[in-house]
């Protein structure tokens, strides 16, 4: 359902809640290719209980399963264990402007909304620093087009935040993707070319493409089938001293500590 439905406005949180350590939720996610955000309950301040409220009081995540559909008003439309497919579908019908929180924009607008709905944030900023450009008499699409810019640049503020952060940590592979995708979703806006010279310059480093290879080796231990886990801690451990140095290595160890 995330795969399907990320790109319609769908936001999923999995909140761990067994009080499982780091590095075994890390290697349970890496095995199972689970791509969504996951908090860890004991690290985040998900569940908030003051001490003169009920026990059954809040979003209680002790009661497993738990899931909360949370609808397009921001009020919680749905709770309990399983069956809430029909809510999300119902709720995602809702959504015309994916990831701009707004439902409606004055008419001249709309296609740069639509550009953003569609991934295309390029050519939504585009048009939207166009229409702020044209000094037009008209507080509400002034007001629409800078909600528009706004939302295309947290996007991009958030990817570069991510390749920043994975250039530090030399995870290369991520640094890479986040690059890749500022350059695709910002096509012929000047960040899109900024992030497109940053990424062709990356990509021609000798050690980041060592890093990257070796990432790539590091998922394919995870295949599916690849095999019981004490095996799996095994080859972690075997991949890591073959790869001493790298960052893969680190993390190779990192994920298999989580499977002992």
């Amino acid at each position: 359902m995330w795969d399907e439905q990320r790109d319609q406005g769908l936001h999923f949180f999995h909140v761990e809640a067994q009080h499982h350590s780091e590095r075994q939720v890390a290697a349970f996610l890496r095995r199972h290719r689970v791509t969504f955000p996951n908090p860890i309950l004991d690290k985040c301040d998900f569940l908030v209980i003051e001490d003169s409220a009920p026990l059954d009081w809040g979003y209680d995540c002790r009661k497993l399963p738990k899931t909360y559909v949370i609808g397009v008003d921001g009020r919680v439309v749905w709770e309990g264990g399983f069956g809430y497919d029909e809510v999300l579908k119902q709720e995602l019908a809702k959504v015309r402007y994916p990831g701009l929180f707004q439902q409606e924009v004055k008419r001249g607008l709309v296609p740069a909304a639509k550009a953003f709905a569609a991934g295309k944030l390029g050519k939504a900023l585009v048009e939207a620093e166009r229409a702020l450009a044209s000094q037009r008499d008209d507080e509400r699409a002034d007001a629409d087009a800078r909600l528009i810019v706004r939302r295309a640049e947290e996007v991009e503020r958030h990817l570069r935040g991510e390749a920043d952060v994975a250039r530090r940590e030399r995870r290369y592979a991520t640094a890479l993707f986040c690059l890749e995708e500022i350059s695709m979703r910002f096509s012929g806006h000047p960040l899109g070319a900024a992030a497109a010279a940053e990424l062709k310059e990356l990509a021609r480093d000798a050690g980041v493409k060592r890093e990257v290879q070796a990432s790539r080796e590091l998922d394919a231990l995870f295949a599916p089938g690849a095999g019981d886990t004490a095996k799996l801690a095994e080859q972690l451990c075997a991949f890591a001293r073959r790869n001493d140095g790298l960052q893969a290595a680190e993390e190779a160890l990192f994920l298999a500590a989580g499977l002992e």
